[in-house]
This record gives C-alpha cells, structure tokens and sequence, in this order.
C-alpha cells in the first residue's frame, strides 16, 4: 500500500525457485526474495517506472501459540538446533521455505534430520503425500496434527517411513502484536511430573538451563572473586566478563552485576543495559552507571518485594 492506493504484484513459482517475471532475478525462497527488495530499494518498480517500497510487512497469523512452532527459520538452523541435542525423536515445526503457506516437522533421527511436510487446505491440517484422500488423516488445527502424532509416539509420512516423535523442541519466540494470547495461553495449568504448573513457571525453568549452557560458552570470573560477591543478589545470576558493565574512573570498585546489551542489527546506535536491582550497598554504584552510561530511561521489571524483599527502592516514591 502506497498513497492510499493497493498495488499488487504477482510472483511466479518455478522449478528454479520464485521470481516476478522474465528478466528478473530468481531467488530460491519467497523470503529471499522479500529480503531483497526490502534492502534495495529502487529495483521494485511500477509499470510507470515509480518506485515500490517495501518498508512494514503485515505478518501473517500464527498457526498455533503451542512452543514447538519456531516459525520461519531455515533448514541449516533446524539441523543446528535438533542436532545441539542427543535424543532420537526430537522435534519441531517450521514454516516451508519452498512452499508459502506450508510447514514441515523436522524430526531428529538415528542419522540424520528428517522433514514431513504439512498442508493446510480448506481449514483441515494432514501430511503431504500422494496417498488416496480416504487414507489420509485429516485434522481441524495444527495442533490436533501434532499431538494425535505425539501420543501415539509414531508418525509414519506417506512414503511408509516411521519415525517417533518423542519430545517437542521448544522455542520462546512470538509476535509482540500476540502477546496478550501468549499471556493468556502460559497462564494455563499444564500437567507435568511435579504436579500441575503454569506455563509462566515452565518457561522460567527453561530460561535457567539456557542460562547454564551459556555458562559454557561464557565467563564469570569478575561476579565470582570474593570482593564481588557481596554485590550480586543470587549467587548463580552473574554477568557475563565479555559483555559486563564495566565502572570508569570509580573508586570504590569497577565491578556492578550488569550486562550491555546491543542489538543484532548493524547501524543502530541504540543500546541496552540489564541489570538486578541495586541492593542497600550498591545504590551509589548503580547511579554511577547511570550516570557514565548516559541512560535515558530506567525500566523496572520486579517488585520490591515477591515473597521475600529482592529490591531496595532506588527513587522517592
């Protein structure tokens, strides 16, 4: 949409890949394709010659909150992720990067990484195959797909081959427009082990085995030297020497329990800051980070106190 107007441009899907006509560029996926015009502005044009900017894309409707969807993510990324792991019948679901509108299961196996794919066609859900229609199962969501599969611990593509499908690969990602359905769907009871536990209380679990296995790739020696403990809350949340927060020109110490953030997009000057809450012998420290660092806008994510006080107020109420 531009100047009020719609302005609809066709795209062909050949055996080469996806290209808008004779002449122009063939690229092997749609978001290929997307990812380059949106980049160079100026070979997208009208009939008239005038520029077709893509600037704001519309994202389409999620086909399900469960965490087993990661979205449009490659192929080279899936292998990455199921193969960082050792069990057999791990799996996940992403978008088609042949097919809009398709998905695959990508399913870890003995050898190697095996992909089913999945159509949506007049609201029902099956693999794609070439069997009979009466032979196909047929399902009224994405989800009802994946755990009629997951609790038979079976699924056979329409080539005859059988995989197990053991455990769902989880991701965390979602659109921010979704987040009161996200918010809605981790505040209900899910049925674990351990009795019954929200969804909020499982990703939390999951952010600290994520937090252990970054361990490995980073240090924490500054948090961990005996002069620096007194000035972390928790002993297991530290951050990290790459990255940490770092005091100029202080006298009292370098160190405060603070990471820079920075944003994976290149020319952005933007930059973050994550850190705990000042205890009652840090408050200077952390005023001082504000200070050096030039911070614009303090965001408080944690009460002063939950269940026991974690915060000494910072500010006059």
């Amino acid at each position: 949409r531009a100047n009020g107007e719609i302005t609809h441009i066709r795209i062909q899907r050949t055996n080469d890949g996806f290209d808008l006509g004779e002449r122009q560029e063939c690229f092997s996926t749609l978001y290929d394709m997307i990812e380059h015009y949106r980049q160079n502005v100026g070979e997208l044009r009208e009939k008239n010659n005038d520029v077709i900017e893509l600037a704001v894309p519309i994202l389409a409707q999620m086909p399900t909150l469960e965490k087993y969807y990661h979205g449009p993510i490659s192929h080279s990324q899936t292998e990455s992720i199921l193969n960082a792991c050792d069990q057999v019948g791990l799996f996940l679901v992403r978008d088609s990067e042949t097919i809009p509108g398709d998905y695959v299961i990508c399913v870890k196996t003995q050898n190697d990484i095996a992909n089913i794919k999945i159509k949506c066609l007049n609201g029902e859900w099956f693999l794609d195959g070439k069997g009979r229609r009466e032979q196909i199962d047929r399902f009224k969501s994405l989800d009802e797909l994946i755990h009629f599969y997951l609790k038979h611990n079976i699924l056979v593509a329409t080539n005859g081959t059988a995989f197990r499908l053991v455990e769902p690969c989880t991701a965390n990602w979602f659109h921010a427009r979704d987040i009161h359905q996200r918010c809605e769907h981790l505040s209900k009871l899910v049925a674990t082990q351990h009795g019954h536990r929200t969804g909020f209380s499982l990703e939390f679990e999951l952010l600290n085995q994520q937090s252990e296995c970054k361990s490995l790739m980073y240090h924490k020696r500054h948090g961990e030297k005996a002069d620096n403990r007194t000035r972390n809350r928790f002993k297991n949340i530290l951050p990290y020497d790459e990255t940490r927060v770092i005091l100029k020109n202080y006298l009292i110490t370098d160190y405060i329990n603070a990471n820079h953030i920075r944003p994976p997009i290149e020319n952005i000057g933007r930059g973050y800051i994550a850190a705990q809450g000042p205890l009652i012998g840090t408050i200077n420290d952390f005023w001082y980070m504000v200070q050096q660092d030039m911070v614009k806008s303090i965001v408080m994510i944690t009460r002063e106190t939950e269940g026991m006080k974690v915060l000494h107020l910072f500010f006059e109420n």
